[in-house]
């Protein structure tokens, strides 16, 4: 399926419940959840904040834990994880230049099991799957006065046999390659070693735990990370992206009066620096993935001058050559208004002669997906503006169209019923978009998650169903800047496959259209997690084929025994058909070879409207299933006839009612079954009769929770004008 700004609806979010100021929350912008307390514990300034989610349409505050009165000098923690029962916390020193420590917590009760010196400003903890292992980033990030704030590294700290363990890894094997990385698309500054300047933002760790890669975000790569020998082996350029055949909206005045305008242009010279924040990993094909959110972001906090520098100030000469319509793109409508880079050796003059001659932004506006050495397999191009624009006009926020535009931060990773999803969480348009990435190759949108009130999501996090206190898949979102965290419950969309086919009667055409057929039910039924197989009746017609039933070789093909017709249900019984109707030529010979036929099935025959109480012959194959027994699941029906039943298909009850014509005791040899609601020898095609008669089987169905249901009817050339006048004549069935 194609990327499109219209949602495949796969995944339906509704709110459950959120927390903010007013439940005392002080702030949000990383959470972890714990399944074996049901509680959340989220970041703040002020400390650890532990809700109870046990019931996730009340979250409350249980307490807000103040590091110092463990015994630390500071509580302003900057990231959590949670695994087994133990939380880690990162928690940088009060001088973040200095090394801060990972505080391990009991979950259950809040209290100090164990601490670990890290390096420089740990800002983000995370697990490895198994739990034995805990990586930390420590980003260094600059002083305030422009200097490098420690060595950037990622300390693994081991668990297990006694008090943790800990070893980091950094970056001061690849010191003295600055200008080869430089050369190759890293963005280290001018005059900074490596393992100075880069900055780990965020972790994501294989499957197998053998391996993570580290966002480097200031340096526009990802670091690989040898987790058994605490290795960096690589540093991988993200390079840059073309915005110059997508859309988008480079400037917060290009609309009346200078003013903000939604306008998303194409055309434009701009190269993307992907700059990442956030990475999860995921599996597909047996291999491993990564995600990355393309933030962007600068050192402008921290540096005097800047980095940045608007595209329209004098001081920022465009080639001509490159840029002959130099004076129209610095235009505060065109490109004068957007944010560049503007570092010495990182502002985009290629050649050295001063001028420049690539436009650099910050960020992509997107998410990418990276294959396991770091190469960029699959980008979202524009799609997210373009979503935000389209499906939600109100929260395109065209201040920040000048910077980073959405600004892609949070990623998430789910797996939800059998298919892998990202959620992109949007800082400045307030949304989390959800993405199917099952094959990187057919990436789709799948829909999204939104709270009103909630401003900036940082932190995004999944509970899975089996973890979750509802057991419904969870979505947490942390909201930095209003301090909120929403609960969403994640359900995937229940989609089903109806394979149905009728008049299987092929006589003589069997031995070849059968194959077919059965090749073709095999191909879609692959293509589907969940597939009804449905016969329409009429599934044998009199001839040599239907005679050959008897035939002792053919009898030994499908083991039948020798009845009449055993070929014609046994190529239905192999096809896989779940459940048939019953049409007029099953009574072509008469009731007792049908009897014989029904008893061949693998599957029950379905008809609400026949009564077989007054015929000896087949009266016993016929069970009752309204008002009696609940629910029939039609795999436990095989040789009955019934009025209704169920199939199960990916935990959904699927509700089956069936239908045979009311002229069949005109066409074919009923004995004594009869057409209901007819005195003898008056039947007739009467619709509102038999929507009535099949209304009360739908309706118990409906009250026994089933609300899927298909109605199975073979009426001969009266099936459209059934159609028609189906969406009166039965209440609650849509057309």
């Amino acid at each position: 399926m194609s990327l499109t700004t219209s949602p495949t609806n796969d995944l339906r979010f509704n709110v459950q419940g959120t927390l903010g100021a007013a439940g005392g929350l002080v702030g949000a912008e990383i959470s972890a959840f714990d399944p074996g307390s049901d509680r959340l514990f989220v970041t703040s300034s002020s400390g650890l904040q532990v809700i109870d989610l046990s019931d996730p349409t009340a979250p409350s505050l249980i307490e807000l834990i103040d590091f110092t009165t463990l015994g630390f000098a500071t509580t302003d923690i900057t990231s959590v994880a949670v695994k087994g029962g133990i939380v880690a916390v990162a928690l940088p020193a009060a001088n973040k230049a200095n090394n801060g420590q990972v505080v391990l917590l009991n979950a259950n009760d809040g209290s100090l099991i164990d601490s670990v010196e890290v390096g420089a400003l740990p800002d983000m903890v995370t697990f490895t799957p198994d739990g034995t292992k805990i990586l930390v980033a420590n980003e260094a990030e600059f002083l305030a006065d422009g200097t490098a704030g420690g060595a950037g590294s990622v300390s693994i700290i081991t668990l297990g046999g006694g008090s943790p363990t800990v070893v980091t890894a950094g970056f001061a094997g690849f010191d003295g390659q600055e200008a080869a990385l430089r050369a190759a698309g890293v963005r280290i500054f001018a005059g900074q070693s490596v393992s100075l300047d880069v900055e780990p933002e965020y972790i994501a760790i294989s499957a197998d735990g053998t391996q993570a890669m580290v966002t480097l975000q200031e340096a526009n790569a990802v670091a690989i990370l040898d987790i058994a020998t605490a290795t960096f082996t690589d540093i991988v350029p993200l390079g840059t992206k073309d915005f110059s055949a997508l859309l988008a909206d480079f400037s917060d005045r290009d609309g009346p009066s200078n003013g903000t305008l939604t306008n998303l242009t194409t055309g434009n010279p701009v190269a993307g620096l992907y700059m990442p924040d956030a990475i999860d990993s995921f599996e597909s094909g047996g291999a491993t993935f990564y995600v990355i959110a393309n933030e962007g972001d600068d050192r402008d906090d921290f540096l005097n001058p800047d980095e940045t520098i608007r595209l329209g100030n004098a001081s920022y000469d465009l080639d001509d050559a490159t840029f002959p319509d130099e004076a129209a793109l610095k235009a505060n409508a065109d490109l004068g208004r957007l944010t560049v880079s503007n570092a010495p050796g990182l502002r985009g003059d290629t050649d050295n002669d001063g001028d420049i001659d690539q436009i650099l932004a910050y960020g992509a506006r997107s998410f990418s997906i990276l294959d396991a050495s770091g190469a960029i397999v699959f980008d979202s191009a524009d799609i997210i503006e373009r979503i935000v624009v389209s499906e939600f006009p109100a929260l395109f926020n065209d201040t920040r169209s000048d910077n980073k535009g959405p600004e892609p931060e949070g990623i998430e990773i789910a797996t939800i019923g059998g298919s892998t999803y990202a959620f992109v969480g949007l800082e400045r348009s307030n949304i989390t978009l959800a993405f199917d990435i099952t094959d990187p190759d057919a990436v789709s949108y799948a829909g999204a998650a939104r709270n009103a009130g909630d401003v900036s999501p940082e932190g995004l996090l999944f509970i899975a169903a089996e973890d979750s206190p509802t057991g419904t898949p969870l979505l947490v979102t942390s909201n930095e800047v209003s301090n909120t965290i929403s609960v969403f419950s994640v359900t995937p969309t229940f989609r089903l496959q109806l394979l149905h086919f009728a008049d299987g009667e092929a006589g003589l055409l069997a031995a070849d259209t059968a194959p077919n057929l059965a090749a073709l039910v095999d191909a879609f039924d692959d293509d589907f997690a969940n597939t009804l197989i449905l016969a329409g009746g009429d599934n044998y017609i009199p001839g040599p084929f239907f005679a050959a039933g008897t035939d002792p070789t053919v009898a030994a093909t499908h083991s039948r025994g020798d009845n009449p017709g055993a070929a014609d249900i046994e190529i239905h019984n192999r096809i896989g058909v779940q459940a048939s109707t019953i049409g007029n030529h099953e009574f072509d010979f008469g009731t007792r070879v049908f009897s014989d036929i029904v008893n061949d099935a693998a599957f029950p025959y379905l008809s609400a409207n026949l009564d077989f109480s007054a015929d000896t012959d087949i009266s016993a194959r016929y069970l009752e299933t309204v008002g009696v027994n609940g629910l029939e699941d039609a795999a436990t029906l095989a040789r009955r006839i019934v009025p209704s039943a169920v199939v199960n298909s990916g935990g959904e009850q699927i509700g089956l009612v069936g239908a045979t014509t009311q002229i069949v005791e005109t066409i074919s040899s009923t004995g004594n079954v009869e057409v209901k609601g007819f005195a003898e020898g008056t039947e007739t095609n009467d619709m509102v009769l038999l929507a009535a008669q099949l209304q009360p089987v739908i309706d118990e169905l409906i009250a026994q929770g089933v609300n899927k249901i298909v109605v199975m009817a073979h009426l001969q050339q009266f099936i459209g004008r059934f159609e028609s006048r189906r969406s009166h004549c039965l209440p609650g069935v849509a057309r």
